[in-house]
């Protein structure tokens, strides 16, 4: 199938626009976003035509998800332990430690469910309504677990010290740095009976100085992140505080001296980082109360905006933290603007966040059959990066009812629970609003699956506090055809407990990304494959990690301060290295580190293994044409290594040129394409207001170099030049015709009358207007169906009215003029039809589950059906008339057809799904010709796959598409004429050898 053209999608510029306005506040942050999504689409255009919209909406959403995550955690220091003053007389201080390790064995020793309440309320600092909700069970239950498990815990001490509290209580409250106590109220305690009130403040200091003890002085083999208390993840520039060691003083044999690229192996000592900071953050709800349990999240602003903690409000809405020093920007699991401070040493840091009002929402989790589910996980987006896109904000009570508080409207509720599948999730955009609260219904699916495993560090000992997250962070959130946000299901996150334990419920079966955050350790990456009505085991073995350092230079051989080092598994694609853009698929991020005012730079926590390390400027906002430079080194590092890095970021050899219009005027804002002879891929930058663009970090050879430009008159040849080398001069390409003229815009107006009942709820009534040109603008203002578009362009358009994602009704043609003010006056939908799709699978095919797009006669938008593994489903409230249906998926042969919607019937088609095979196409040609076509046809001649362009293509031209099996022919059109040759399919074998044609 022959990818869509550039200009088809180029049309659909103010519809990016307007998704970037809608996810991006900052106007010049909103202009990079788009400017990526266009050199994205240039690069890597979709496959088929239909609902083009619904592909750029997608890619938007990618692209901003990853823009959001490209920073990575830069972890603060590692927590050091208060060592007592040198006045205490050492017989003092073997005492406290003896009462130290005697409390922490009775703790480990507590028997469960006792121990984990007490780790829980002590250790965590959670709530006893915070652990019900973690643990799915009544709070007085928790009361009572806490209770008796301090009973046993008291009755144990005592019983060891001769019945002497004293003796252990004591010691501990005297500690010199030790944990200040769980308060208990002056009053409560002058009303107490004395021994009630001393072993009161004894018991609980001590309860709470034992589970402390536990993590500052017997850590476990990595740091951790414990869930729901302050967050106090050690920093990525400090030695492993898990194992003692210093990571700047690696093992000679691992840190042999060597070169590679600028890249020396060393064993010699690193500077030590800077110091961290204590953050307070209050949190209230839109009338100032104190907001109780709600998910505060932290990241760095320092040019890469890394995550640093996530912690759960107490009962008084705060959460205190350390964290590394610096500007932080904190948000919240609700929606509300990020509140942005400065972390200093030495001194508290006090934000407050106010949530916005929000959507209060009640409802019932149930089956799929409609019963009651008890103890589910009601979950929240978070509208944040993947790192902290999803929190557990309910826990449904014994009747499947759940409450939760101001849920911002763009956002959405979903949930889990044992042995079930997820729910969709349901998009509070999109519910009926005329009623507080909110009533919604969660279904879940059957057959969802769980995994649990073990988390251990190099040694071997377990890693408690571990965030092991399952699932992924590819898209979490796609655009509505109305600009509105729909989110999806993010990866979910546990935490491993003191036996390094996770365990994850209700996760959707089949393949799953894993990932896994632990303190200093490198981010682990793996995969598990969720079998339904199963525990899967996956246990999780961290590696020690490397550390990299060294001095960033500039062209000019000075320091360049505050440039950013980055390691990451794999190369970034170097049309947006030329923007500052890393482009990088992760929940959690990647290693990265901020050069002092001198250059200096030390980032710890890269994994072992081949690293691609990348350091450039700190992102600024960019202009149009603008690009960045940086270095790059491939290295292959040692687990424990210390590696010394000096890169020098420069611009290599250039290509710089500017594109006109044949009248002079500049050509701003299109498409400049530069390909390496003998390579496939390309580079693509963007021109500035004056036309002018530039390539960096080239190789010394020629290049050819293409633009792509806005609707180019029919049959005008392409902008490009051949064979143009580095640093020569500047390049001049011009347009055979002269710059457009401008029309001025119009408006459009009208209303829906819904008297068929087509959209039951009025909130998810949506009015789009189309052009000819398969273009579309979205009104969100409409109200009680009233609607009206402004700053239109002229020409022919069409009003589609939509049930959410479901075309309901679709207008005729009409022609606005330039300037006009069009009423259409009042638009009636009529009741719709239903079809039964059959679908038909062939061997190998019974996994299969594409998706098909469903569009009616004259309408530019899609209906999508998510078929799953069914054999046949029936689908309602379709127009009435003819629809053309399609799926694509990679392991598939592409699907097409026909059907007809009549009013009062059961329409029916059938499906066919059918194995395909991947086969490289390759198509060689000189400098000096022109490749205008590529094309497959099979034995009947019909073209079964065909590529087109109006740049100039790779050399050699390579293409993969999807194939049945049987025999084909390879044809490819040049002026001089059309060569070919002939192929045959005879298996769904992988990787066979390419189809090879030389152009006349």
């Amino acid at each position: 199938m022959q990818p869509v053209p550039i200009e088809n999608l180029l049309i659909h510029a103010d519809f990016v626009r307007e998704l970037a306005r809608a996810l991006v506040p900052d106007p010049h942050e909103r202009a990079d976003l788009e400017q990526e999504a266009w050199l994205q689409a240039m690069r890597r255009p979709p496959a088929q035509s239909t609902s083009l919209r619904g592909w750029l909406t997608a890619l938007v959403g990618s692209l901003w998800r990853n823009r959001a995550r490209e920073g990575q955690r830069r972890r603060a220091r590692e927590l050091a332990s208060t060592s007592p003053p040198d006045a205490d007389p050492v017989d003092v201080l073997l005492e406290r430690e003896q009462v130290r390790r005697r409390l922490l064995a009775a703790v480990i020793r507590l028997p469960e469910p006792f121990r984990a309440a007490v780790l829980l309320r002590y250790y965590e600092e959670l709530s006893p309504a915070q652990i019900a909700r973690r643990l799915g069970i009544p709070a007085a239950t928790v009361r009572t677990r806490v209770a008796r498990g301090l009973e046993r815990l008291r009755a144990e001490l005592d019983a060891e010290h001769g019945g002497e509290r004293a003796a252990w209580a004591l010691p501990l409250i005297a500690f010199p740095g030790a944990p200040t106590p769980v308060p208990v109220p002056l009053t409560e305690l002058l009303l107490m009976k004395k021994t009630v009130a001393v072993g009161a403040v004894a018991l609980l200091a001590a309860a709470s100085f034992a589970l402390a003890w536990w993590v500052w002085f017997v850590p476990p083999p990595q740091p951790s992140l414990p869930a729901g208390r302050p967050a106090q993840p050690p920093s990525l520039a400090r030695a492993d505080a898990a194992t003692g060691t210093d990571q700047g003083n690696a093992d000679p044999e691992v840190a042999r001296r060597t070169a590679v690229d600028g890249v020396v192996a060393s064993s010699g000592a690193v500077a030590e980082p800077g110091a961290d900071g204590e953050l307070l953050v209050d949190v209230v709800w839109a009338d100032g109360v104190p907001a109780v349990g709600v998910q505060v999240h932290v990241g760095a602003r320092d040019g890469v905006r890394r995550p640093l903690a996530m912690a759960t409000t107490d009962e008084q809405g705060q959460v205190r933290m350390r964290v590394v020093i610096g500007t932080v920007a904190v948000t919240a699991d609700r929606q509300s603007e990020p509140v942005e401070g400065e972390v200093t040493a030495g001194a508290l840091c006090r934000l407050q966040v106010e949530l916005e009002a929000g959507i209060d929402a009640t409802g019932y989790v149930r089956d799929a059959r409609g019963a009651a589910v008890a103890g589910a996980s009601v979950w929240m987006t978070s509208y944040q990066a993947p790192w902290c896109a999803m929190a557990v904000v309910a826990t449904s009570d014994g009747s499947g009812r759940f409450q939760v508080r101001a849920v911002g409207p763009r956002q959405s509720l979903g949930a889990t629970a044992p042995g079930f599948a997820p729910s969709a999730l349901v998009d509070l955009e999109r519910v009926d609003r005329k009623q507080t609260p909110v009533n919604i219904v969660l279904q879940l699916g059957d057959g969802g699956g769980s995994v649990t495993g073990r988390v251990t560090d190099a040694g071997g000992k377990p890693v408690a506090g571990a965030i092991v997250a399952i699932g992924s962070s590819d898209r979490l959130v796609d655009m509505g055809v109305d600009g509105r946000m729909v989110e999806n299901w993010a990866p979910r996150q546990v935490r491993s407990d003191v036996d390094g334990v996770y365990r994850s419920e209700g996760l959707l079966p089949g393949p799953q990304p894993v990932e896994v955050w632990a303190g200093a350790s490198p981010f682990w990456h793996g995969n598990v494959t969720v079998v339904a009505g199963e525990m899967t085991k996956l246990d999780i073995a961290l590696a020690r990690g490397a550390l990299v350092h060294g001095v960033v230079t500039g062209e000019d051989g000075a320091p360049l301060a505050a440039a950013v080092v980055r390691a990451f598994p794999k190369p970034i694609d170097e049309s947006f290295l030329m923007m500052g853009q890393y482009d990088y698929v992760s929940t959690f991020g990647y290693p990265s580190a901020t050069a002092d005012a001198n250059g200096r730079y030390r980032l710890p926590g890269v994994a072992e293994g081949e690293v691609q390390l990348y350091a450039g400027p700190m992102r600024k906002q960019l202009r149009w044409g603008e690009v960045v430079p940086w270095a790059h080194a491939t290295v292959t590092i040692a687990a424990g290594a210390t590696v010394e890095w000096n890169p020098k970021v420069d611009n290599g050899p250039t290509i710089r040129g500017v594109v006109r219009y044949r009248d002079g005027a500049p050509m701003p804002n299109s498409f400049v394409n530069l390909t390496r002879p003998g390579e496939a891929r390309s580079n693509t930058v963007v021109t500035d207001q004056q036309g002018r663009f530039g390539f960096i970090k080239l190789q010394a050879r020629g290049h050819d170099i293409s633009v792509q430009v806005w609707n180019p008159p029919p049959d005008a040849p392409p902008i490009e030049a051949r064979d143009v080398w580095p640093d020569r001069g500047e390049l001049e390409l011009v347009a055979s015709y002269d710059a457009p003229q401008q029309l001025v815009k119009g408006a459009v107006k009208g209303r829906v009358v819904d008297r068929g009942g087509r959209c039951p709820n009025a909130a998810a009534l949506r009015v789009v207007l189309v052009s000819d040109e398969r273009s579309w603008n979205h009104d969100r203002r409409h109200d009680d169906g009233a609607f009206e578009f402004t700053d239109v362009e002229p020409g022919n358009k069409r009003i589609l009215v939509m049930n959410g994602e479901e075309p309901i009704l679709i207008g005729e043609t009409f022609e606005l003029q330039p300037a006009e003010t069009k009423d259409l006056g009042v638009l009636t939908t009529i009741p719709g039809g239903k079809l039964r799709l059959v679908i038909e699978r062939e061997a190998g095919t019974e996994a299969a589950a594409p998706t098909i797009h469903l569009t009616p006669d004259g309408s530019l938008l899609t209906r999508k059906v998510e078929i799953g593994t069914a054999n046949e489903l029936v689908i309602d409230n379709l127009c009435l008339g003819q629809h053309t249906f399609s799926a694509w998926q990679e392991d598939l042969v592409s699907i097409g057809g026909t059907c007809r919607v009549e009013a009062a019937a059961m329409a029916s088609c059938t499906i066919t799904l059918r194995r395909a095979v991947s086969r490289e196409l390759v198509v060689e040609y000189e400098a000096g010709q022109v490749l205008t076509k590529v094309e497959v046809v099979d034995q009947r001649g019909a073209v079964v796959w065909a590529f087109a362009e109006s740049r100039a293509l790779a050399r050699p031209f390579k293409g993969k598409p999807n194939l049945p099996l049987g025999s084909f022919t390879l044809r490819a059109h040049t002026a001089a004429g059309v060569a070919e040759a002939a192929f045959t399919l005879t298996s769904h074998e992988p990787n066979q050898p390419p189809v090879v044609v030389r152009a006349k």
